[in-house]
């Protein structure tokens, strides 16, 4: 009986280790912007029917790279933003951060214009090296190179001006 508790134990242990992990991401604003992510409908790749609405929630898999479409975007009718957003593995120092809150994910008008613009949007969330538990966001050409040197990354949205068909 008592071998049989170990090896239960030892299980759940190694399950729980090599589930995968999720961030989840708080899509913040604009408030009512709807967001899509590419999937696999009868093997073929589609985006997602049902989409989320800003302010709104999903836990996305660690350790991929999801292809989003943006619609919905106030004072810009029938504009479609087709970001890629990196969610990377957690690390060991982001790993408590990750399990106990959101990644928020926020759009200014000005960062929208600069997309419309044509110029690419690199926008990087990550945790500080210094004490604290708050993130912080950084845009910019060097945004990855730049929050790696501040920090731990959380979360990277790039958004340029493409147009993207799904095949």
């Amino acid at each position: 009986m008592r071998w049989t508790a170990i090896v239960m134990a030892i299980l759940v242990a190694a399950s729980g280790a090599s589930a995968q992990q999720r961030t989840q991401v708080l899509f913040k604003e604009p408030s009512g912007m709807k967001v899509f992510w590419l999937t696999k409908v009868d093997g073929k790749a589609a985006f997602s029917t049902t989409p989320l609405e800003a302010p709104g929630r999903f836990n996305f898999l660690q350790g991929a790279v999801y292809r989003l479409k943006l619609t919905h975007l106030a004072g810009r009718p029938g504009l479609e933003l087709f970001p890629t957003l990196d969610v990377p593995p957690a690390s060991p120092a982001t790993r408590e951060f990750l399990g106990h809150n959101s990644v928020p994910v926020v759009l200014t008008d000005d960062e929208i214009e600069q997309v419309v613009k044509g110029n690419l949007l690199v926008k990087v969330v990550y945790l500080p090296n210094a004490a604290g538990d708050e993130i912080a966001p950084t845009s910019g050409p060097d945004a990855v190179r730049e929050a790696q040197r501040r920090g731990h990354i959380v979360l990277v949205l790039r958004i340029g001006n493409i147009d993207f068909t799904p095949k």
